[in-house]
C-alpha cells in the first residue's frame, strides 16, 4: 500500500529518451517478472540488465523497434521472439520467467537456462542495465511490475508521484521509492479523484440576515481510491442565501464531486433604545427655557457637566455614575449654573456645591 502522502498513477512512461528506472534488483534463474504495460517506440527495453547480447549475463525483456519490431525475451544466451501479432502501442501482460515466456494468454517459448550471471541491477521503463549504463533508450509504459524469486514477492513496482512530486516507482514490499535515474523526463496519468471531503469546516456557521458567507477556516481536500488527499481550493460554494432565514444547507462542488456543510441565518435583532439621563427637553423644562436657539448649548452643557460631575464623585462607568442617588440633580444643577452663569461662571463654587451634592457617593481618594 502506497504511503497516504503519495498518489498513485496510472501509468508510467517516458516523455523523453534518457529516462529509466533503476530496481536495484539482480537477475537470478529462479526470478519471474510479471509487467502491465508495451512499447510505445524505438528500440527499447520494458526491463532488462546485461553485459553484452547472448552473454551468460543477460536478462531482458526488449522491443526490437528499428527492423524487427518484435518483442524479445532474452535469459543468458537464450532468445526468443513474439510474432508480430503483437505489435507496439497495445497493452499486454508479460510474463518472464526461465521456464515460461508469455504474453497475456500466448506462450512464446521458454529459456531453460542452466545457469545466469548477474553484475547489474536491473533498469526498467525504457533502457536496460548495459555494462553497469542504461541502453535501448526507448519510449515505453509500465501500469505495474512485480519481481518474484523462488515463487515469494521481491519487487512490487506501483506507479506514484512521491510526496515530493517526483514521478516514479514505489516498491511495495520493502517500501523504497525508485525515481528517474536517467536524463531525461517522466510523465503519466495520475489516479483520479474519486470524492471529496470537508476535512476542515469553516469557522463561522453563524450568520445575521444581509452577512456574506465568510469561508475562513474551510480546508476541502479530494480524496483518491487508494487514500490520497490532497487540499483543493479552486471549488465552488453553492446555496448560501443571506436574505433566507433558517438554516442553510452550502453544497461544496469540485470537478463533479460534492459535499457539505450547514449554516444558520438569523434575523439582525433591533438595536437597543438608549435613553439619554437626561433629555433636552426635560433640561429645557427645568431652565424653563421654551424656545431653540440655545439647543445645542445646553445640550453640550448636558454632556460636559455629566463629565464633570463623574470626575467630581470619582467614577468612571457612566452607567455606575448614574444609578447613584444624587446624580441626576447634580448634574441639572451643574447645567443650570453654567448656563445661567455663562458669561461669569465661578467653576471653583460650583466644584464646591457639586462636591456636597454628591458627599456621599464620591469615593476615597488617595
Amino acid at each position: 500500500m502506497l504511503p497516504t502522502t503519495y498518489r498513485k498513477m496510472e501509468y508510467i512512461e517516458n516523455a523523453t529518451l534518457g529516462s529509466y528506472i533503476d530496481t536495484g534488483l539482480f537477475a537470478s534463474l529462479d526470478m519471474v517478472v510479471v509487467v502491465d504495460g508495451y512499447a510505445i517506440e524505438g528500440n527499447t527495453a520494458l526491463f532488462g540488465s546485461r553485459t553484452e547480447p547472448m552473454s551468460a549475463d543477460c536478462f531482458t525483456l526488449q522491443f526490437l523497434g528499428a527492423v524487427s519490431m518484435v518483442y524479445r525475451f532474452n535469459i543468458n544466451s537464450v532468445q526468443k521472439s513474439a510474432p508480430l501479432s503483437f505489435p507496439k502501442g497495445e497493452r499486454h501482460i508479460f510474463v518472464f520467467g526461465n521456464t515460461e515466456f508469455r504474453i497475456d494468454d500466448s506462450v512464446i517459448g521458454k529459456a531453460n537456462a542452466r545457469a545466469l550471471e548477474s553484475y547489474y541491477p536491473i533498469y526498467m521503463l525504457g533502457a536496460m542495465n548495459n555494462l553497469g549504463e542504461a541502453s535501448a533508450f526507448g519510449l515505453t509504459r509500465i501500469y505495474s511490475a512485480k519481481f518474484y524469486r523462488g515463487g515469494v514477492i521481491v519487487g512490487d513496482f506501483i506507479p506514484c508521484m512521491s510526496a515530493e512530486g517526483e514521478i516514479g516507482f514505489y516498491n511495495d514490499v520493502d517500501g523504497s521509492f525508485h525515481g528517474n535515474a536517467g536524463t531525461g523526463e517522466l510523465t503519466g496519468a495520475a489516479e483520479s479523484f474519486f470524492m471529496i471531503e470537508i476535512a476542515s469546516q469553516p469557522k463561522k456557521v453563524s450568520y445575521k440576515k444581509g452577512e456574506s458567507i465568510d469561508l475562513t477556516g474551510m480546508v476541502v481536500e479530494a480524496i483518491c481510491e487508494s487514500g490520497y488527499r490532497e487540499a483543493v481550493s479552486d471549488y465552488e460554494v453553492r446555496g448560501y442565501d443571506s436574505s433566507k432565514l433558517g438554516a442553510q444547507v452550502i453544497t461544496v462542488a469540485y470537478q463533479g464531486m460534492t459535499d457539505s456543510f450547514a449554516v444558520v441565518v438569523e434575523e439582525e435583532p433591533e438595536p437597543p433604545i438608549v435613553v439619554p439621563f437626561i433629555t433636552l427637553d426635560e433640561m429645557k423644562q427645568y431652565l424653563r427655557v421654551d424656545f431653540e436657539d440655545d439647543d445645542a448649548l445646553i445640550d453640550m452643557l448636558i454632556k460636559s457637566s455629566e463629565k464633570l460631575c463623574m470626575d467630581i464623585a470619582r467614577v468612571e462607568e457612566k452607567t455606575e455614575y448614574e444609578n447613584l442617588e444624587n446624580a441626576k440633580i447634580a448634574v441639572m444643577y451643574a447645567v443650570a449654573f453654567q448656563y445661567e452663569h455663562r458669561e461669569d461662571a465661578d467653576h471653583h463654587k460650583l466644584t464646591l456645591t457639586l462636591r456636597d451634592l454628591l458627599f456621599g457617593e464620591r469615593k476615597a481618594g488617595f
